[in-house]
């Protein structure tokens, strides 16, 4: 069972940003090897962070504050909103993405990333030194690309 309680009271859909790498070091921290021990996650604490705390030992007691990126109030040098109505949004396993991305990092190289409507995919192309283009396609594997929304044919770099 993922949740042993889940309580959400919020109005709307909270948005922010983290790190994932220090999200799960953290989750980590909360880890006994053979005991499942229970997280309590809230957010948004007094500085909109996300706090973590253990809940499930009387002997130990474990905090951690994660700082959150709000996107109303923080200047971003890009962004997956156009000028359409629909937001462009994709959901792809994380241990994938992560592996893609490190493929198609070379030094002094950039990566590009494509959102085709149909048929529905992400593609993500490196340049640099040489050439590498990394295609999920929403209808060929939903097992990686879990969720695709884009109403028009649209690039990033």
């Amino acid at each position: 069972q993922l949740f042993a309680e889940y309580d959400y009271g919020a109005e709307g859909r909270p948005r922010f940003g983290l790190s994932l790498g220090l999200l799960v070091d953290c989750l980590n921290m909360f880890t006994v090897p053979g005991f499942a021990s229970p997280v309590e996650i809230r957010y948004p604490g007094p500085d909109m962070q996300l706090l973590l705390r253990s809940v499930g030992s009387p002997d130990a007691c474990i905090h951690a504050e994660i700082r959150t990126r709000i996107p109303d109030t923080v200047a971003w040098d890009y962004h997956f909103e156009h000028a359409g109505n629909t937001p462009v949004t994709f959901t792809v396993k994380s241990a994938i993405l992560k592996e893609s991305i490190d493929d198609l990092e070379w030094p002094g190289s950039s990566i590009q990333i494509h959102f085709h409507p149909d048929p529905p995919s992400v593609i993500f192309k490196g340049e640099g030194h040489g050439d590498l283009e990394i295609e999920f396609s929403y209808y060929a594997n939903t097992d990686l690309l879990i969720a695709f929304q884009c109403d028009q044919e649209l690039s990033y770099r």
